[in-house]
């Protein structure tokens, strides 16, 4: 059932994402055109290349993301004892890894930046990083992220990597069977502010409580819509806000997350 999960929500989101599907209604336009139908397709030309134009000058993507990236508190006091701290994967550049024999990273390498601090910082609690790998990559987020480790002169041997999940369901499932967590211990969650609510949903929802310790924000605080000409940067914020809505309600739906918006106790 997991595996239909992830195959359906992957083909989905390949249709939904704003990028795809600016893509798409251009393909559609240009399809009405050749086919003769010149109001249809200056109706979807004209709305495609305004949704362009407006995705270049303003970060839409921002206000949708505010109320995410803003619903655990940052930088969170922690309690004296710590028991384990989790990082969760997603920055690794799997592909550009293997290529080119060195760790890789994309936005949000601010996890793995904040893992590797606070292994120093507790060094007696359980370290533990959980990232697999998709369909057609070689190598896993764990090991790309053990390279890492090693390189900056940190002993792993003491770390757990859990290398078999391809999303946060099974991020949080697979964590479970490795660790054993009891109740009443603190275990410190780390991963980028937009994805937050989703996982500490996931964590709840299978009985275990984590501290939230969000990093890798897109926003500043209580930033909205704001004027810049970047298309790029703000397809990127949108396309993150679409994936994590939409991905808090599908979550929920499927009785995989605690409540729609998971927040603080």
């Amino acid at each position: 059932m997991d595996n239909i999960f992830y195959s359906i929500s992957k083909i989905v989101w390949k249709f939904i994402s704003p990028d795809h599907f600016l893509i798409l209604l251009l393909v559609i336009g240009m399809v009405c055109l050749y086919r003769n139908k010149i109001k249809a397709a200056k109706r979807v030309l004209t709305f495609s290349v305004g949704m362009l134009l407006l995705l270049t000058f303003f970060s839409f993507g921002q206000l949708f993301l505010a109320p995410i990236e803003s619903r655990f508190p940052t930088n969170p006091q922690l309690p004296e004892k710590i028991h384990g701290v989790i990082a969760l994967g997603g920055a690794e550049a799997l592909s550009l890894s293997e290529s080119w024999q060195q760790a890789e990273f994309y936005d949000g390498a601010e996890r793995i930046f904040t893992f590797m601090r606070f292994i120093r910082d507790y060094p007696e609690a359980k370290h533990v990083f959980s990232g697999g790998k998709h369909p057609g990559d070689q190598i896993t987020a764990s090991a790309v992220v053990q390279q890492l480790l090693e390189e900056q002169g940190i002993d792993i041997q003491e770390i757990i990597f859990e290398d078999r999940s391809r999303n946060t369901y099974e991020n949080v499932s697979f964590l479970k069977e490795l660790v054993s967590p009891q109740a009443g211990e603190n275990w410190i969650l780390i991963t980028s502010a937009s994805h937050i609510p989703r996982s500490v949903g996931i964590f709840r929802k299978q009985g275990w409580d984590v501290i939230a310790f969000p990093v890798d924000h897109s926003n500043t605080e209580g930033n909205g819509i704001s004027a810049h000409v970047s298309f790029q940067d703000n397809i990127g914020s949108l396309s993150t806000a679409v994936y994590e809505w939409v991905g808090l309600t599908v979550y929920y739906v499927t009785g995989k997350t605690s409540s729609f918006f998971p927040g603080p106790k």
